[in-house]
């Protein structure tokens, strides 16, 4: 028996209407700096994916077949296992700490 495993990703154009500044500020990460994108600097990012087209973005590495357009991940099959295994957060969606 095989499960199938769906990655999730963030609709831009939801993240531009619904999102705080509060949200948007800890969206991004610079991933050569390590800098947080301000909440100004992660709306010019979105708006940035919009006009190439990307209405969705993985929240971690995409997977091989991912619609940046919008389905997002095609889903992908596995092999049932006992354990669950815990979800793994892309390193540049990461959370701030709390302050």
């Amino acid at each position: 028996m095989a499960n199938t495993t769906f990655h999730v990703h963030l609709s831009v154009r939801g993240a531009i209407r619904d999102f705080s500044k509060r949200e948007l500020g800890s969206l991004f990460q610079n991933t050569a700096t390590g800098r947080w994108l301000t909440a100004d600097e992660a709306k010019d990012a979105l708006l940035d994916h919009l006009a190439a087209g990307r209405s969705v973005l993985p929240l971690g590495a995409p997977c091989a077949g991912f619609d940046y357009a919008g389905g997002g991940c095609p889903g992908h099959t596995t092999a049932t296992q006992g354990a669950v295994k815990p979800l793994r957060r892309g390193p540049t969606l990461l959370p701030k700490e709390p302050r």
